[in-house]
C-alpha cells in the first residue's frame, strides 16, 4: 500500500501538477518556477518518509530480491535528491533571477529518475504482493 501511495505522489505531483501549473493564466514564469522549486523540495522529504515507511512495511518480507529492489530504489532516490536536484535548484534560482538558463536536460534527467522509481515501485509492489499470497 505504501508503494501505491508513493506511485500516486510521483504521478500526481511530478508529472501532472508540475506540468499543468504552467497553463495557469496570469501567473508569471518566475513565480511558477519558484512554486515548483518549493514543491519539489517538499516532495523530497515526503519521499524519504515514504521510503522509510516502505522499508518498515516490507521488513517481515525481506527476501534477496526485495532487498535488491529496495537498494535500487534507495540509489535512485539519493541520485535524484543529492546529485540532480541541487544542480537543478541552482539553475532554477538563476532563471528566477533573470539569467538565461537552459534546464530542459536537467528536467528530463529528473523525470527519467522519477520514471525509474515508478518502475521499481511497481516491481517492488509485485514482489511483495506475491510473497503474501
Amino acid at each position: 500500500m505504501v508503494a501505491a501511495i508513493w506511485i500516486g505522489l510521483i504521478i500526481g505531483v511530478a508529472f501532472y501538477a508540475s506540468s499543468i501549473k504552467f497553463t495557469a493564466p496570469g501567473v508569471g514564469r518566475t513565480q511558477l518556477l519558484s512554486v515548483g522549486q518549493v514543491t519539489f523540495q517538499g516532495l523530497t522529504w515526503i519521499e524519504f518518509v515514504a521510503f522509510l515507511s516502505l522499508l518498515l512495511a516490507a521488513w517481515s518480507q525481506l527476501t534477496r530480491s526485495v532487498i535488491k529492489i529496495i537498494v535500487v530504489l534507495a540509489l535512485l532516490l539519493v541520485i535524484q535528491k543529492m546529485a540532480v536536484q541541487p544542480i537543478l535548484n541552482t539553475a532554477i534560482t538563476q532563471a528566477i533571477a533573470g539569467e538565461s538558463v537552459d534546464t530542459i536536460v536537467l528536467h528530463f534527467i529528473y523525470g527519467g529518475l522519477d520514471c525509474a522509481k515508478l518502475a521499481v515501485l511497481f516491481l517492488l509492489s509485485r514482489n511483495l504482493s506475491s510473497a503474501v499470497e
